[in-house]
């Protein structure tokens, strides 16, 4: 969900999702879980993708999302929100106080 969200922002490469996602706090991540996600998002047609060549001559693949993947985004922020709710009441209602 969080690979869809930084593309939705526009066109993007993998080291860059990597970077926003570090930015935003998730410094574990590596970049090789990043073109994972990439690509079986890709094969999921939630996200295209189109190679390009750098000012420094090296191939870069930049991703953009689809409709389909903007839809996901929605679904999946439902089924986030409403996981959440659950979490939230489970441990407001918790008897016993500390953990």
């Amino acid at each position: 969900m969080l690979v869809l969200r930084v593309a939705a922002d526009g066109e993007t490469y993998g080291y860059e999702i990597a970077q926003t996602l570090e930015l935003h706090g998730l410094v574990d991540l590596s970049e090789a879980t990043v073109y994972t996600s990439v690509k079986r998002l890709e094969k999921q047609g939630l996200l295209t993708s189109r190679r390009e060549i750098a000012d420094n001559g090296r191939a870069r693949r930049y991703y953009a999302i689809t409709a389909a993947g903007r839809g996901e985004i929605s679904q999946r922020l439902a089924s986030w929100d409403a996981l959440a709710k659950v979490v939230f009441s489970v441990f407001a209602a918790g008897e016993g106080g500390d953990l």
